[in-house]
């Protein structure tokens, strides 16, 4: 492995001791902790990758990522499409030289994790629409091997948490019992609801009302994606409104004056009728057209 190779680690944008703006439901952080947890012993049996699975927009990686945040476990992340490659050997390189200055690198009282995103998009799926090359049976055996080998081997471990939309088209030797452990985030209208409780309580004038309750509870099929779109439509909104009433010599003086004068996101400044006009616009305006439940290309 070359020395001089260095994995990038995603980081907070705030202090991880002060992120009182993230939305993390207690049953998704619990079972990203105990797969930590459970893979951070002496003697441990537990299965090396923790497999998250839910519907498109729910929130799979940002509270993956956000649990890390908050505990202080090093994410280092990969998408579907970084494991793909035109050469042989392509696909396990970057994801192999991680793994291995890791092994070399963590230390006893730190924590780190390997998070692959959109994993049913990635070339180890078997879906016949995902196009195949050598690479597909290579990450494939890597990945069963990291499993085995891990499981054979006493003391911490680097776990894996891989995440889907659904992971019924994978090889299923890879899936089986032992190697993969798998979490169905099917979020119900309470934990749901309080997910969007905390997304907005940081910006809404008087917290989270009655009114605001009862705009959820109208919008509750909505993915959490809108509702977090949702909210950079408020940011947005506001500073477009601001664009057309002040001229700037530069693009700073505008970012300047919202993060030092305006301190927009460190105070509650929307009303709800606002959020609900711009649910309206979003919802009538920033649609994909889609054809037959696909996105129309």
């Amino acid at each position: 492995m070359d020395i001089t190779f260095k994995p990038k680690e995603l980081k907070p944008a705030r202090d991880r001791q002060n992120m009182n703006v993230i939305f993390l439901d207690k049953e998704f952080e619990r079972n990203v902790l105990l797969h930590i947890v459970t893979n951070s012993l002496q003697k441990n049996l537990s299965s090396c990758f923790l497999a998250i699975e839910g519907k498109m927009g729910e929130g799979k990686t940002v509270q993956t990522i956000n649990a890390c945040f908050k505990h202080g476990i090093h994410p280092y992340y990969f998408s579907s499409s970084q494991l793909a490659g035109n050469l042989e050997g392509d696909s396990i390189k970057k994801l192999e030289a991680t793994y291995n200055y890791l092994l070399e690198h963590d230390k006893e009282d730190s924590f780190s994790v390997i998070i692959i995103d959109d994993f049913h998009l990635s070339i180890a799926s078997c879906d016949e629409n995902i196009s195949k090359t050598v690479n597909s049976q290579i990450l494939t055996d890597y990945l069963m091997s990291i499993a085995d080998t891990t499981k054979a081997t006493p003391g911490k471990k680097i776990p894996f948490i891989l995440i889907a939309n659904t992971f019924d088209q994978l090889y299923s030797p890879l899936t089986r019992d032992g190697r993969m452990k798998l979490f169905k985030w099917e979020p119900s209208k309470g934990q749901k609801s309080r997910l969007i409780y905390q997304m907005y309580n940081d910006i809404l004038i008087g917290g989270v009302s009655t009114e605001f309750r009862e705009f959820v509870e109208e919008n509750i099929n909505e993915s959490l994606s809108f509702f977090g779109e949702l909210k950079n439509d408020i940011y947005t909104d506001m500073i477009e409104e601001y664009i057309k009433e002040e001229t700037f010599a530069d693009l700073y003086e505008i970012i300047k004056k919202f993060n030092n004068d305006l301190s927009l996101y460190d105070r509650r400044f929307v009303e709800i009728d606002t959020i609900k006009r711009l649910a309206e616009i979003r919802k009538s305006e920033y649609r994909v057209q889609t054809v037959g439940g696909r996105s129309k290309c």
